[in-house]
């Protein structure tokens, strides 16, 4: 089902990167600590996506023909690197449609709108990102207090704005809460989300990069879903694990997928 005209038009309208005003966001006034303040006024609920009945139902309809792949795992477990690996055998061997998202995109965009900060460096897995997260996790989490999946719903309306054609795959490339994973189940009710947990080893990802960050790495967006059930285990130790990871993910996105695989 396609969406209605005035919600495209809708949708792109209040699109935090194409307004011709600056976004007010719920913070302080004092932009050197970042800090959040829960009682300010804020555009975010008037951008909150979609609104009126008739504009959620097509929005939730557009979706409900989609395949939606959730990825999950630890800081420098290789989670973005995956989801380009995914994408690619998705197009080259399945001859299918898809798309990467990150949940963490809007409140990035929005982030570096109000601070003034390089959106591409915030999106990667930089230095630059490492010395703002601290902040920007926290001036998130007041948002997503108010509402649990308005990061999922704007990462999805990024995606209509930006792509050139509807995917028949999304990969959310950065669950971290059991909400993220029930709200991407929910758009598509005849075929399952498709969980992957990707597993790195601490010395692994310490090649990476990875230095544990008390208040980062203890924190619910690293943590949330240790304990929750996946459905393949991708081990992303080596080329090696990795190639034999996706012969198991290429299995499970066959039309009657085995549930709650692991690789080993």
């Amino acid at each position: 089902m396609a969406l209605t005209r005035n919600f495209i038009c809708r949708t792109q309208s209040r699109s935090p990167t194409k307004v011709s005003t600056p976004i007010h966001w719920p913070i302080s006034s004092s932009k050197s600590h970042c800090s959040v303040s829960p009682t300010s006024s804020t555009s975010w609920d008037q951008l909150s996506s979609p609104s009126g009945d008739e504009v959620k139902e097509d929005f939730i309809s557009y979706w409900e023909d989609v395949r939606f792949i959730a990825i999950s795992g630890k800081r420098k477990c290789g989670k973005d690197y995956v989801a380009t690996f995914l994408h690619n055998e998705i197009q080259e061997r399945l001859g299918q449609t898809a798309a990467i998202i990150h949940i963490s995109e809007p409140i990035k965009r929005a982030f570096a709108e109000e601070y003034h900060l390089e959106l591409q460096e915030l999106m990667s897995s930089s230095a630059y990102k490492e010395h703002f997260r601290r902040h920007m996790v926290r001036w998130g989490e007041a948002l997503r207090r108010k509402d649990t999946t308005i990061f999922c719903r704007k990462a999805l309306e990024y995606l209509i704005q930006d792509s050139p054609f509807k995917p028949a795959f999304v990969i959310v490339a950065d669950c971290r809460r059991p909400t993220d994973l029930e709200y991407f189940s929910s758009l598509n009710k005849d075929t399952p989300l498709l969980h992957l947990r990707i597993l790195a080893s601490p010395v692994t990802r310490g090649a990476r990069g990875w230095i544990y960050n008390s208040g980062i790495d203890d924190a619910e967006t690293e943590c949330a879903l240790d304990r929750t059930p996946f459905d393949v285990l991708v081990i992303n130790e080596s080329q090696r694990t990795l190639t034999l990871s996706m012969a198991v993910v290429r299995r499970a996105l066959s039309d009657n997928p085995p549930r709650k695989m692991m690789t080993i």
